[in-house]
């Protein structure tokens, strides 16, 4: 079996979504002038969201005695790795092929 997510990464996944929203959100009503500190405020923000709502999760599971969920495959974990580089592989093809303007001439 080859562990592939367990419950405190979902929900670290979708903190953390939530915190690049709200960074997306704070860029656009502060108007920062440059990339850098545009990088600074959304890393800030997200970071200190995800670090925050992280440690309430862990102390509710702990209050709640709620057991750790796993999501698991049962698959060997070399055919897991091969997969992985071939859909990585594909991708990187087809981000290339976007940026070839000659592709969509012919």
């Amino acid at each position: 079996m080859v562990l592939i997510l367990n419950d405190t990464q979902i929900v670290e996944g979708i903190i953390g979504a939530t915190g690049v929203f709200l960074a997306g959100i704070a860029k656009t009503k502060l108007k920062l002038s440059s990339a850098f500190s545009t990088a600074i405020v959304g890393f800030c923000i997200v970071w200190y969201i995800r670090k925050i709502y992280m440690n309430v999760y862990a102390q509710l599971k702990k209050d709640n005695r709620i057991p750790d969920r796993k999501i698991e495959l049962d698959i060997q974990p070399s055919i897991l790795f091969a997969i992985l580089i071939l859909v990585l592989y594909l991708n990187k093809v087809n981000f290339i092929d976007a940026l070839n303007p000659m592709t969509y001439l012919n």
